[in-house]
């Protein structure tokens, strides 16, 4: 999930998936829920986008907002019964193998 105004949370999941492709064995499935598209679209098929307007997060933030609703949102609304096994990473994280 990658969101909002600060250039580094685009940057640092840029890399994050970019690890992830370099390491990850198939089939692998990586999907970004995002506001800003366009900052992923040189990956092509590789990377699923997941498009959050400002309803959906203002919506997931709700009346008290804290820091990990949003995650805990996303994770409940990708919650499908065929999915064997779910990721959630922050974007400053980089796979190593």
């Amino acid at each position: 999930m990658a969101y909002g105004g600060a250039p580094g949370v685009y940057r640092q999941s840029l890399m994050l998936l970019v690890s992830i492709v370099a390491h990850a064995p198939e089939p692998y499935e990586l999907v970004v829920a995002t506001d800003r598209p366009e900052c992923y679209v040189w990956f092509g098929t590789r990377v699923q986008i997941e498009y959050l307007d400002d309803a959906r997060l203002s919506g997931w933030r709700g009346p008290e907002p804290f820091s990990m609703r949003q995650k805990l949102e996303l994770a409940r609304a990708a919650t499908i019964p065929s999915i064997d096994a779910m990721v959630l990473l922050d974007a400053d994280v980089i796979a190593t193998r």
